[in-house]
């Protein structure tokens, strides 16, 4: 089981998070390193991932959870968010800092 999200580059957001039971080969994806306790966990509303992200980023993971749009800045705000949740949880897990690119759809690119 992985969780997704999708970029709809006309609307400009992200979409998801949606469960997926299925190998990720030759598929483009969203990664996020570091976050895969905190990622599976923020969508449980008893966690305590979930209360943390909803308390350091409501605005943006009540859009998530609801379906609504999300812009892409938000997105790269709440991945740093869920960073530092997984950094509390489990820090023997997480390295050292992160740093994001995001990819243009003109295939242009710069770090968030």
């Amino acid at each position: 089981m992985c969780t997704e999200f999708y970029i709809d580059w006309g609307a400009k957001k992200i979409v998801g998070p949606y469960q997926v039971r299925r190998k990720i080969v030759d598929q483009p994806h969203l990664y996020l390193f570091g976050v895969m306790e905190a990622i599976t966990d923020f969508l449980n509303g008893k966690s305590y991932a979930y209360k943390q992200a909803m308390s350091r980023c409501p605005k943006t993971f009540q859009n998530l959870i609801s379906d609504r749009p999300v812009t892409l800045d938000e997105t790269a705000a709440f991945a740093r968010v869920l960073g530092g949740i997984e950094e509390e949880t489990n820090p023997n897990l997480v390295g050292s800092k992160v740093r994001g690119v995001e990819i243009l759809p003109n295939g242009g690119g710069h770090a968030i």
